[in-house]
């Protein structure tokens, strides 16, 4: 159909060109495989087993200058890919793009204490310290530029690194005028108002055994035959 797009789409679009060639000249595979998991486990498993801890771990969010977003957090990574992950979660909370998330892990002095037993992917992506803080900082965000441009902070959202009063769809403010203002020139703001642009949050699983995870993976191969024995 003109304009179809989406999953389907595609699978019938690699279904016709995995049959354009005869088999024995190319083969072409298609593999896809959905999971359902469980992961980040909780003190109630970690209780019975006598470990001395719990699955927790904590994440502070700052605001830049510049309008970036500087990530100090307890996770760390030995590719899994757990900081993109958690880059992502910031982001997307604040409504920011990822390149514009800097994440600093690693070290203790500076960065939220946690406790785990080791640095597991399936815990640390959970990362629901990252999410938390992440709204908290774009509330707070919010509510210095309703001080800033005299607007009702519940008109206000932040849509790709900019302060948009969502009543008209427009524009209202930089996240990088928020900073500067906010960091430089607080003598600009009503008397008493509390600039807080840097937040910490952490997060313990508390009564939960785990979490549940899902997702899918797919995979495309082909093989040109002819091609494969004359190099053999």
């Amino acid at each position: 159909m003109p304009g179809e797009a989406g999953p389907a789409h595609q699978l019938r679009r690699l279904r016709k060109a995995q049959q354009q060639f005869p088999p024995a000249r190319i083969y072409r595979g298609i593999g896809i495989s959905t999971f359902v998991e469980q992961t980040a486990y909780g003190p109630p498993y970690y209780g019975p087993s006598g470990a001395p801890i719990s699955t927790q771990d904590g994440c502070t969010l700052r605001l830049e200058p510049s309008g970036t977003i500087r990530c100090v957090t307890s996770l760390t990574d030995q590719g899994q890919g757990t900081l993109t992950s958690v880059a992502q979660i910031v982001a997307d909370s604040i409504g920011i793009s990822v390149d514009d998330v800097g994440v600093i892990t690693g070290d203790s002095a500076i960065s939220p204490m946690a406790a785990a037993p080791g640095p597991l992917a399936a815990r640390q992506s959970v990362s629901e310290a990252a999410l938390k803080a992440g709204l908290l900082l774009k509330r707070n965000i919010l509510g210095l530029a309703g001080a800033i441009t005299q607007t009702p902070v519940d008109a206000l959202d932040i849509v790709r690194g900019n302060v948009v009063n969502s009543q008209i769809g427009r524009v209202v403010i930089s996240l990088a005028e928020v900073g500067r203002i906010g960091y430089f020139r607080q003598d600009t703001l009503p008397p008493g108002f509390d600039v807080q642009l840097s937040v910490s949050h952490s997060h313990v699983a508390h009564d939960k055994l785990y979490y549940m995870a899902n997702g899918v993976q797919a995979s495309y191969v082909e093989v040109d035959c002819e091609l494969a024995s004359s190099r053999s």
